[in-house]
């Protein structure tokens, strides 16, 4: 009983008690207005668009160094093929 004693002591003024009472509620709808602010949401599609093309431009950079990789595994498989040794019977 100690606590609700010291819980009903305690001075709020009426500016404080408003102010623990609707703060969620304030919070809440200034993040709302933000949220539906154009240059806010303007600048949200800019970022997103900003990051899907870094995105491509790395798979496309991906792709590339994966084809540069298969060409030069192509090229020497035909080298290697081209200066292959044909085993010849010898006479002994």
């Amino acid at each position: 009983m100690g606590d609700a004693d010291e819980i009903n002591n305690i001075d709020l003024t009426p500016a404080a008690r408003y102010y623990r009472l609707h703060r969620a509620e304030k919070l809440a709808k200034n993040k709302e207005e933000y949220n539906n602010n154009p240059e806010v949401i303007r600048k949200r599609a800019e970022r997103e668009r900003e990051r899907a093309e870094k995105v491509a431009q790395k798979e496309a950079l991906k792709k590339q160094k994966e084809a540069e990789k298969e060409r030069i595994v192509l090229e020497r498989k035909a080298i290697a093929l081209a200066t292959r040794h044909k085993k010849t019977k010898s006479i002994d």
